[in-house]
């Protein structure tokens, strides 16, 4: 790659950067009445150059991965460092006879976080 792309490609990202951390500010002044074409102008005086278009998707995309981490509160913040996470669930069990028999089975066989996969496939043989 050449210098001059590479050069071009960190003012994207770095402008990318500055657009993520204004995304807070942006979002309450939408949400307050402000125009996005107020917005997309003062951006421009700052050197972010975008569309009205582009602010809207950008803005649904930042509400959307906000929403889904304020729905899962048990992942770590960056800043944190520390997980909050539970200890891991125990083993599910599988009904007597080593046969999956309901819906149930198969739900707890998927959520475990240690499948054994050669005991799945003997189970499927059996069948």
């Amino acid at each position: 790659m050449d210098i001059v792309q590479r050069l071009n490609a960190l003012q994207h990202v770095e402008r990318r950067a500055r657009l993520r951390c204004l995304m807070p500010l942006i979002d309450e002044l939408v949400r307050a009445g402000v125009s996005h074409a107020s917005i997309v102008a003062t951006l421009a005086t700052d050197g972010i150059a975008l569309t009205p278009n582009a602010v809207r998707q950008a803005l649904y995309r930042w509400r959307k991965r906000h929403q889904v981490q304020a729905a899962r509160p048990n992942t770590p913040t960056p800043t944190s460092g520390l997980s909050t996470r539970s200890p891991p669930a125990a083993r599910p069990q599988v009904s007597a006879g080593g046969s999956i028999t309901s819906k149930g089975d198969l739900v707890r066989l998927r959520t475990s976080t240690d499948i054994d996969l050669n005991a799945l496939a003997e189970i499927g043989r059996q069948k």
